[in-house]
């Protein structure tokens, strides 16, 4: 990652940057008993042209090959979700200064609808006066920032969903989601989600730069259930689609 930054740091005169992955046979011995065998090498190249005179630098970055590859899944049929620009979740999270996490807390019911990002401290979540002694949090800074659910481009809330009796266990592993026994009581009304913050702001970002590049107004969908279930953040462009899965605590 500390190799990618280097190369895409601000350059001056930059026309067009190209991205192409190819392979390179001069690495030498794929097995070491057999000289005779030629190796490949997968490389990213980072190609710049500069203006004006045409001028172009490349960069190539060896790729090493994941045998035993881990995807995240996380299925969004059960999930509420929230569509806006990224600059506006920009813009939320923004004033949250000396936070690693960012609770997002949504609350919907007949009085409020609102969305709320708060930075989040583990002194949040101590479970008396001791915690909260021994974690030091007389330095934290606690910043909050809010946006009504009717102000993004669109909202939609999973509220109908099945909370079990305190004390019942599904006899079904395989039960759906809905009838999950880890759903918080007030599932239907109210969700907190604790995740990282730099990861979404990298993201969020990115899909700025990218809709500003292409001339559109691409905008993110973000889908969540409830805490200590994935939150997504998902835009998809022309020639591409850009997905953020983020864990979250529960």
């Amino acid at each position: 990652l500390k190799t990618v930054a280097s190369v895409l740091k601000p350059r001056r005169g930059v026309d067009t940057l190209r991205l192409r992955s190819v392979e390179d046979r001069s690495g030498g011995s794929r097995n070491d008993n057999d000289d005779n065998q030629e190796s490949s090498i997968m490389r990213l190249v980072f190609e710049f042209r500069c203006e004006p005179g045409g001028l172009r630098i490349s960069h190539r970055i060896g790729v090493a090959e994941l045998e035993n590859s881990i995807s995240a899944v996380a299925p969004r049929e059960q999930c509420s979700e929230i569509v806006t620009a990224p600059k506006v979740l920009m813009n939320l999270l923004g004033p949250l200064k000396r936070t690693v996490e960012v609770a997002l807390t949504a609350i919907y019911n007949d009085k409020r609808k609102i969305v709320k990002l708060a930075s989040f401290h583990h002194t949040d979540a101590a479970s008396s006066s001791v915690d909260i002694a021994l974690l030091g949090s007389n330095a934290m800074l606690k910043t909050e920032t809010s946006m009504a659910c009717e102000d993004f481009d669109e909202f939609l809330w999973k509220g109908n969903r099945i909370v079990p009796r305190q004390g019942d266990v599904s006899d079904d592993d395989e039960s759906d989601d809905q009838e999950s026994p880890d759903i918080p009581r007030s599932v239907n009304e109210e969700v907190i989600l604790v995740f990282g913050i730099r990861e979404v702001r990298a993201f969020l970002q990115f899909c700025y730069n990218a809709s500003n590049y292409a001339n559109t107004e691409e905008r993110i969908s973000l889908f969540f259930e409830w805490g200590g279930r994935p939150i997504i953040f998902e835009s998809a462009y022309d020639t591409f689609t850009a997905e953020l899965i983020m864990a979250t605590l529960d």
